[in-house]
C-alpha cells in the first residue's frame, strides 16, 4: 500500500462528508455478490437471484441459541407469509450458529412450523 497522509484523524474531520475520500465505498449489493446463499431445499443462489422481482431484501440475523431470536423469529415468519412476501420482500436468514446440525434443528423448529 501506499501512505496517503499521516494526518488521517485531520483530514476526516476537515472532510465529514467524505467527499475526499481516496474510495468510494462498496454498495450492499456489491459486498453481497460472493455471499453462499443457500434455498431452503439446499439450492446455492446470488444475491441478484434472491433479488430478482423483488422490491426489498431483508437480511435477518438470528440464532437457537438466542432467546429474544426464538421468540421473534416464528413471528417474523408467520408475518412473512401472510403479508410481507406478497408484497415484494425477501427475507434472507442468516445464522449465527455456528454448528450447522444446530441451526438446521432451529429453522425446523421456527420457520417450516410457519410453512415456509
Amino acid at each position: 500500500g501506499k501512505t496517503i497522509t499521516k494526518e488521517g484523524r485531520a483530514a476526516i474531520s476537515e472532510d465529514p462528508t467524505g467527499e475526499d475520500l481516496p474510495w468510494k465505498p462498496k454498495k450492499l449489493s456489491e459486498l453481497l455478490e460472493g455471499a453462499k446463499i443457500v434455498d431452503k431445499g439446499g439450492r446455492e443462489m446470488s444475491i441478484r437471484d434472491v433479488a430478482k422481482d423483488k422490491s426489498a431484501v431483508a437480511l435477518y440475523f438470528s440464532a437457537h441459541w438466542c432467546p429474544p431470536c426464538r421468540g421473534f423469529t416464528p413471528k417474523l415468519a408467520a408475518w412473512y407469509s401472510s403479508d410481507l412476501q406478497a408484497k415484494g420482500l425477501e427475507v434472507i436468514f442468516v445464522s449465527w450458529d455456528r454448528e450447522e446440525d444446530a441451526f438446521k434443528e432451529y429453522y425446523a423448529e421456527t420457520i417450516t412450523k410457519e410453512g415456509r
